[in-house]
């Protein structure tokens, strides 16, 4: 091949931000709790990290992450109920668990500041967060 060629671009999705994010860009979490499956089957939860911008980090029970972009001209609310949502239940049908809950937590419109954002994520109901200093990230 020639210098003069280029590599051919293929389309998909757009390149995501680095990960970690900072939990002042979270919009949304969208829980399902597999924990009553047994750990064989994949037992523990299924997390959907929506962000302001429409990106997602979506946490496996197996502890395996994955990123990925929303198409263009997608709402916020149309990635939570419809991309996040769809994620959950492609996995349990895939993995043929019956899902027992769906929960999505939005953040207030109140909250725009980390401390805000890290305060109401920490209210809600069996889920944690632990922060680590950005020198041990990576």
């Amino acid at each position: 091949m020639s210098k003069g060629k280029s590599k051919r671009e293929h389309p998909g999705p757009e390149k995501v931000p680095e990960h970690p994010r900072d939990i002042a860009e979270l919009a949304a979490l969208v829980v399902s709790d597999l924990t009553s499956v047994g750990p064989e089957e994949g037992g523990g939860s299924l997390i959907v990290f929506v962000w302001r911008d429409c990106a997602m980090t979506i946490k496996f029970p197996s502890g395996r992450r994955m990123y990925a972009r929303s198409r263009h001209g997608r709402t916020l609310d149309s990635v939570v109920y419809g991309s996040a949502v769809g994620v959950i239940n492609e996995y349990c049908r895939s993995s043929g668990i019956v899902v027992p809950e769906i929960r999505v937590h939005k953040v207030p419109p109140e909250a725009s500041t980390r401390e805000q954002i890290s305060a109401w994520f920490q209210a809600i109901p069996d889920i944690s967060i632990t922060a680590h200093p950005l020198e041990e990230i990576g």
